[in-house]
């Protein structure tokens, strides 16, 4: 998991990051269960954090999903975030930027 995290005031680079990166699990249907059950623990773990970072006042949490049409962001939207409160979120889409 920590492959992913980016240290505070570091630079950040999307090239480093292979967008076919399925981790540690393969298409197999052992491999997408295995998923499915980490993703249930982290999403109860997520709402108990986020009630934690919300109390404090003090903290953001941004989360960038970048993917082509159709790379499922909206569906992985809806799954990670069915366990988070939503008056604790605000998400913004954004398309390419324009010439000017």
């Amino acid at each position: 998991m920590n492959r992913y995290c980016v240290k505070p005031k570091s630079k950040l680079s999307l090239k480093k990051f292979d967008p076919d990166n399925t981790g540690d699990y393969k298409e197999s249907d052992d491999g997408k269960a295995s998923a499915k059950a980490e993703t249930e623990t982290c999403i109860a773990k997520i709402s108990r954090l986020q009630e934690r970072l919300y109390a404090n006042g003090d903290r953001s949490l941004l989360i960038v999903l970048q993917g082509m049409d159709t790379s499922g962001k909206d569906g992985t939207i809806r799954s990670v975030m069915s366990g988070v409160n939503p008056q604790g979120c605000k998400i913004v889409s954004f398309k390419t930027p324009s010439s000017k």
